[in-house]
């Protein structure tokens, strides 16, 4: 995500803290040679002013015509390190830009105070005329939610530090950071489908009737001999296998359910748990699902989001979960009803909760269709988090990490 760039403006000159001692020997020095009429000191002090003309000189016309622009990822992951990158463009044709500072600032929210918000600066040393230059900073939220980069300062005080030109930019930009990734069993989707009663899950494969026959490849071990090619082997004199376009096209339900009553003493570990562990499932569906992916999250705010696997939907998916809250409503009923509605017949429903599962799910699905009753009730998977079988499914990258975090947080809201 690039923030759009930013043209300077109104360039303000102010003196350094070097600056005013500067200022203060200059004005000692003016003011004994005319009370004391020394020509010697007159022409210091001439010559102690031209340096201060030439500086705010130069640093006016350096800090014209920049274009800064902050280039950003759509989203990042909690407790893991990601490049902040500025541009900076030169677009006068003569004079370069010498030691550009830009002060970024990174604030949690709107409403927190920009002089309380944690501050970098970067220096680009030399833009030449026409060019462009790249500065970075590396970057660790430690816990998820929507944070806010800037407003930026942009300031020289080539080459003397006794002036400094400065210019603000109204670039700012918002990151959501998503929920941090653990790290899930080997075998964690066919695990949770062989739980399903029965499961058939439906593949739609490319080809009519079959399999569409695409190459031949040297036979390995654990290959099936129904798939030997014995023709070709024959003239090689080597086993030789048929292989078939089988990437299947499998859909992909989940239901992250957030739901608190406000009296659980480890809720909001649960809570952290539940979408850490649907953001690294979501993470890892890159090989294993090339169709649809329709995904629920039961909170403050229900959210539905469903399209085929692509970097558009992850992106929207981890944007939400960065910013999901518990709720207090019962809604996972509706939203599961709906998840069946949008992937193929007999695909699992695999529900993160932060609750056990009921004794029957006709207590939370409200629909008067049969038939997608009894779909939900023989393909949907719960797995409650702190669970045994959630421990053996997920682990959290850092439990202790992760609970420092929580009491902070808890701590800020409480102050």
């Amino acid at each position: 995500m690039n923030s759009n760039p930013s043209q300077s403006s109104q360039t303000r000159i102010r003196l350094t803290r070097e600056g005013w001692v500067y200022v203060v020997i200059l004005a000692f020095i003016s003011v004994g040679a005319v009370f004391r009429n020394i020509n010697l000191l007159i022409i210091l002090s001439g010559m102690m002013l031209a340096p201060m003309l030439l500086g705010w000189r130069l640093c006016v016309r350096m800090m014209s015509e920049l274009a800064l622009q902050r280039n950003l990822p759509d989203w990042v992951h909690a407790r893991q390190k990601f490049d902040v990158e500025w541009q900076c463009e030169n677009q006068r044709d003569r004079t370069p830009t010498w030691s550009l500072n830009i002060q970024d600032r990174l604030r949690e929210n709107e409403t927190q105070r920009v002089k309380k918000a944690p501050e970098v600066t970067v220096t680009i040393p030399q833009i030449l005329p026409a060019q462009k230059e790249f500065a970075t900073y590396r970057c660790l939220f430690p816990r998820r939610g929507k944070y806010v980069m800037g407003p930026s300062v942009a300031s020289t005080s080539f080459p003397l530090g006794v002036i400094r030109g400065t210019f603000v930019l109204d670039s700012k930009a918002e990151i959501f950071v998503a929920p941090a990734l653990g790290k899930l069993v080997p075998s964690w989707d066919k695990q949770l489908r062989s739980e399903v009663q029965g499961e058939q899950a439906q593949r739609r494969r490319r080809g009519i009737d079959q399999d569409d026959f695409y190459s031949l490849r040297e036979w390995r071990v654990g290959d099936s001999s129904r798939q030997i090619h014995w023709r070709t082997s024959a003239k090689l004199g080597k086993p030789v296998i048929k292989q078939f376009d089988q990437n299947s096209d499998r859909d992909f339900a989940l239901a992250v359910d957030l739901y608190s009553d406000g009296t659980e003493t480890e809720g909001l570990e649960n809570i952290e748990r539940v979408l850490s562990c649907a953001a690294t499932m979501l993470a890892s569906l890159t090989h294993e699902v090339q169709g649809k992916v329709a995904v629920s999250i039961c909170g403050q705010e229900p959210i539905l989001i469903s399209d085929y696997y692509n970097r558009e939907l992850v992106s929207l998916v981890m944007q939400n979960l960065a910013i999901a809250q518990a709720g207090t409503e019962n809604q996972l009923g509706e939203m599961i009803g709906q998840l069946v509605s949008k992937v193929s017949t007999d695909t699992p429903v695999l529900v993160l909760s932060t609750r056990p599962k009921p004794e029957s799910l006709e207590q939370l699905i409200k629909t008067n269709n049969p038939a997608v009753l009894r779909s939900v009730q023989r393909l949907t998977v719960w797995v409650q988090a702190g669970t045994s079988e959630f421990n053996e499914l997920f682990q959290m990258p850092n439990e202790t990490a992760v609970k420092r975090v929580l009491q902070s947080a808890v701590s800020e809201e409480e102050g």
